[in-house]
């Protein structure tokens, strides 16, 4: 293969792969999740941050729990900040 196609092959990765921001969420607040969660659903924890990230925008989703036991994932949105005890989740905050 051609050197300079190689190299175009490659940039055009980096370019597609740069386009895409991922969502950052930090594990916060250690023995205490949020309170006030909208929606639970059961899935993986990937699936939980992902829905997070992309749910809808007329609401956005603020931060989650997550029981990785039973894979509980617990979407919060603005205003559900009040903690309570953890009952064996983990709080993740969104950082933007």
């Amino acid at each position: 293969m051609d050197y300079s196609l190689m190299l175009a092959a490659l940039s055009s990765l980096f370019w597609v792969g740069s386009a895409f921001e991922p969502m950052v969420y930090w594990a916060i607040h250690p023995g205490q999740r949020y309170g006030l969660a909208s929606i639970e659903i059961t899935v993986d924890f990937e699936a939980c941050d992902a829905i997070c990230a992309h749910y809808g925008k007329s609401l956005p989703c603020h931060a989650f729990n997550f029981r990785e036991s039973d894979g509980t994932c617990q979407l919060v949105y603005e205003g559900g900040g009040q903690l309570v005890p953890a009952e064996g989740f983990h709080a993740f905050l969104k950082c933007e």
